[in-house]
């Protein structure tokens, strides 16, 4: 389930600035440029959603016994997870989109 939220955030991330450059009704001057900035600037903008949405997996550790309600426990954890993977999606495309109408205006457009 972590890697399917993880590729669903790196997939709308740098869908972002393929459908901003191909769908804008503004062209960008330097489109290559643009690409390689918004797509860099939005993969660390994942990763950096990815470490946050696992930084709750830090300090638990696998090498003491297991509790009679560890069963449960483990589908709590999922659901957590599951629910704090959204935040950095949602926020990562936000992030992308406004890196790109950055960009943009950074690039200048041309009719």
């Amino acid at each position: 389930m972590l890697f399917v939220l993880a590729l669903l955030m790196f997939t709308l991330v740098l869908a972002v600035p393929l459908a901003h450059r191909r769908f804008w009704p503004i062209n960008v001057k330097r489109p290559e440029l643009f690409l390689a900035i918004t797509v860099t600037t939005g993969g660390i903008v994942a990763v950096a959603g990815f470490i946050w949405a696992i930084s709750i997996l830090l300090d638990i550790g696998i090498a003491g016994g297991a509790p009679a309600s560890a069963a449960s426990s483990q589908h709590a954890l999922e659901s957590v997870l599951f629910h704090r993977f959204w935040v950095p999606i949602v926020l990562a495309v936000v992030i992308e989109y406004l890196i790109c109408r950055i960009t943009h205006t950074i690039f200048g457009a041309q009719p």
